[in-house]
């Protein structure tokens, strides 16, 4: 199955594949920064400044907001009213390091910190996942960053059918675990589009574009180049052959981008995975996309 060039957007419970391109097709023209954002961006850092954020900080008054910019007042309110519920859930997770917390555990723990929001315990049960090594699984950050390095996930298998590649799991994965990374060269954003731009029709695949939940720093993944170059010795990297489906009840890992030794996006359990089962994420792309030329990516609405 062809692979795609993606973008994702990664944080907290938000991030989500956005507007890949099936490697059979000519690559569209690529965006410019939308000069919007950029105001946007300007006037939050400005709010951040007056009225820092803290999980436990109480958000400014809407006039407050009004007087850094009147046309985007409600606006600023309401991203660092959403900024904190980010820090907040990423607090919850970490409260809980080893074992998902049920549902009472949680509301007990929201009511003690005066969080008492239903909202907020659902997206901290939804984005939970160990924050410390449990045996058996990969989970520890020490752990992580040496699977990365040698590029040897246990428990996954390469296959090639009629299809083309994909990748199975021969033994369970818990909820949350990182199964693999997106491995490749780490770009920065802008020389991402200079690459993405110079490729030749029919090889835009293999680019992931993604902006980081904390800075907004934004980078791409190149793992176009067989072997990569840094892993000479392996004829493809794991995460380059994971394939797709649209349908929720066969999507079972999810991209994510965290930090470790560099910006790096893994591929987490969206559930417990059990041996035998094929990997598979949504690369957020439709036949539809592509109009009269998605005649043949009927795969992308599987």
């Amino acid at each position: 199955m062809p692979q795609p060039a993606t973008s994702i957007t990664g944080s907290s419970g938000d991030e989500r594949v956005e507007s890949p391109l099936p490697t059979n097709e000519a690559m569209p023209a690529v965006p410019e920064e939308n000069p919007t954002r950029m105001h946007k961006d300007a006037a939050f850092s400005q709010l951040i400044k007056a009225h820092p954020l803290h999980v436990d900080t109480k958000p400014p008054k809407r006039k407050s907001c009004r007087m850094i910019e009147s046309s985007l007042g409600d606006t600023l309110y309401n991203r660092w009213v959403y900024e904190r519920s980010k820090l907040r859930c990423k607090e919850g997770i970490e409260s809980f390091p080893r074992v998902r917390p049920s549902k009472k555990q949680l509301k007990k723990f929201l009511m003690q910190k005066d969080w008492d929001s239903k909202t907020l315990g659902e997206a901290i049960l939804a984005d939970w996942s160990p924050t410390r090594p449990v045996r058996g699984t990969n989970t520890g950050r020490l752990q992580l960053q040496s699977l990365i390095k040698k590029q040897r996930w246990p428990g996954l298998s390469a296959f090639t059918s009629e299809k083309g590649r994909g990748v199975t799991a021969t033994r369970p994965f818990r909820h949350g675990e990182v199964v693999c990374d997106y491995h490749g060269t780490l770009l920065t954003h802008e020389e991402g589009i200079k690459r993405h731009a110079n490729i030749a029709e029919g090889e835009s695949g293999y680019m992931f574009f993604f902006r980081m939940p904390n800075t907004g720093e934004r980078y791409c993944i190149n793992a176009q180049d067989v072997p990569c170059p840094c892993h000479t010795d392996k004829p493809s990297t794991i995460g380059r052959l994971l394939n797709h489906s649209r349908k929720t009840k066969n999507v079972n890992i999810k991209p994510h981008c965290e930090v470790l030794d560099q910006p790096t996006v893994v591929f987490r359990a969206l559930r417990d995975i059990g041996p035998g089962e094929e990997l598979l994420f949504d690369y957020g792309v439709r036949k539809s996309s592509f109009q009269c030329e998605g005649s043949d990516l009927d795969w992308l609405d599987k």
